[in-house]
């Protein structure tokens, strides 16, 4: 996307989120582009997911969108004294990918991703306006080793947040995923990078919060809205900051030893017999939930098994 498209497409839904019933005409004179330019822009908004309805005069938002409040969240990094730069995007490739070129600690936000990622090299579909795309970039002060589990400290951060917000129907799913009572409402990517001295994480989140139930539909597994009430995204947004903050400042002290407690109480799977999903290979196995360093442990053929997230997937 050139930068001169770029900034007009974020203008125009700016004006949209401001309006959302616009004359045509109007929004042609702001942005100082031709009728045929802005038919351009609104059919690429469309095609980030942007819900609209066009006609020869006016233009109209066919979807609530909650607007990130940036200098909100800033004030807020500010009086929690987080000490990172928060960087809010309109559009990027994935939140992830630019933490990950930046090697000093921060905290990323955009509006819509090209190419969210997710874990094994999945999509993580963040259509315009719609979701909770974040990522927050850690130092941490010892090896990679180290940091096993990190994964289960952050999915508890996330239900953390939720429910100090009200919410008590979500639960928790190994490695990485929250889940509602009708699908998933939140994953996890998290990448390292170091030696056995000191590593630079990056810890990406992303929330189904508000995405078009059409959009929803024609995800390859089931998932679903938050939906929160009486809550803005931005509200939600900073919560989640310093819930995350707060638990990677536990998980540098003590791991996991006052985090499992929480993941146990939530865990989807407990007593239940799953399928894994290992070297292309699907196995019945008994759930007996993870170890103090986040593995799965579980029980197959009468012998139990440690597995690591990143050799195994529950497919249940």
């Amino acid at each position: 996307m050139v930068n001169h498209e770029h900034k007009s497409l974020n203008q125009l839904y700016q004006l949209l989120l401001t309006k959302p019933v616009s004359e045509l005409s109007e929004l042609m004179s702001v942005l100082g582009e031709s009728k045929q330019e802005m038919v351009l822009l609104l059919k690429t908004l469309e095609s980030m997911g942007l819900g609209l309805l066009c006609d020869s005069k006016q233009v109209k938002l066919n979807h609530s969108i909650d607007a990130i409040d940036c200098v909100f969240l800033q004030e807020n990094l500010r009086l929690q004294n987080i000490d990172k730069s928060l960087h809010c995007c309109f559009s990027t490739t994935s939140t992830n990918h630019i933490a990950s070129n930046n090697k000093i600690p921060s905290i990323y936000i955009s509006d819509y991703q090209s190419q969210g990622k997710g874990r094994q090299n999945k999509t993580w579909v963040t259509p315009l306006g719609q979701s909770v795309a974040m990522s927050v970039s850690h130092a941490f002060d010892c090896g990679l080793s180290e940091i096993s589990g990190l994964n289960i400290a952050i999915g508890v951060s996330i239900l953390n947040t939720i429910e100090q917000f009200g919410s008590k129907g979500v639960g928790l799913k190994w490695p990485n995923d929250v889940i509602g009572n009708k699908g998933k409402v939140a994953g996890i990517l998290i990448e390292a990078s170091g030696n056995n001295k000191s590593c630079f994480v990056v810890i990406g989140i992303g929330l189904n919060w508000n995405v078009r139930q059409s959009i929803l539909d024609n995800v390859d597994k089931k998932c679903m809205n938050l939906e929160l009430k009486g809550v803005t995204r931005s509200q939600f947004m900073s919560k989640l900051i310093v819930n995350v903050h707060q638990i990677l400042h536990e998980f540098s002290q003590n791991k996991l030893e006052n985090i499992l407690s929480i993941w146990k109480k939530h865990d989807c799977y407990t007593g239940k017999t799953i399928d894994v999903l290992q070297d292309k290979t699907i196995k019945s196995a008994k759930y007996l939930g993870i170890n103090p360093q986040g593995y799965l442990l579980v029980e197959s053929q009468g012998e139990r098994k440690l597995l690591a997230s990143g050799e195994v997937s529950i497919i249940q």
